[in-house]
């Protein structure tokens, strides 16, 4: 069922993100990926677990330079990750941009990127970085619209089938 959300729609609710919400947020990033990344893994490859990615969302919504935001309506749709880059304290991290399949097109992962954006940039980094799927052909477009630029890191997601990440940079 396809949720009528719009870009202009009061009734979405963007909101940070509280340990109450993982679950929710761990059945987004899963529905999303297994959706999303279908062409891009082989079909031999390890599905994600719905427990795995809550565990990685409590381990992030503990670390105290992280920030999470939810998209709402009436129930969770989407979530946005901020942080620090690595270890690198002028460098801000946008992480785990997901929108429940549903909804995609509806102006949702662009709230919630220009939301998570706006606290990168009240945080002073210098610099920001986020990593993709290179075969996300979607995303990527997304991003470099943003004025994101293309990095030479990559980093192995899936070897054995030659998957991995791309990463961008922007600068403040």
């Amino acid at each position: 069922m396809r949720l009528p959300v719009h870009r202009s729609d009061s009734s979405m609710k963007i909101r940070p993100a509280t340990a109450t919400d993982v679950d929710a947020m761990a059945s987004v990033w899963l529905a999303s990926a297994l959706q999303g990344f279908a062409h891009i893994f082989p079909p031999e490859a390890p599905k994600p677990e719905r427990a795995h990615l809550a565990e990685q969302l409590r381990h992030d919504l503990v670390d105290p330079c992280t920030r999470a935001f939810v998209a709402e309506v009436g129930r969770i749709v989407g979530m946005v990750v901020t942080g620090v880059w690595r270890n690198e304290p002028r460098t801000g991290r946008l992480a785990r941009l997901y929108v429940t399949p549903s909804v995609w097109g509806r102006g949702i992962g662009t709230r919630l990127y220009e939301r998570a954006e706006r606290e990168l940039r009240s945080q002073e980094f210098d610099t920001l970085r986020l990593s993709v799927l290179r075969a996300n052909t979607r995303a990527r477009s997304m991003y470099e619209r943003r004025g994101w630029r293309l990095t030479n890191e990559t980093i192995t997601v899936y070897e054995p089938a030659g998957v991995d990440d791309v990463v961008y940079r922007l600068d403040l």
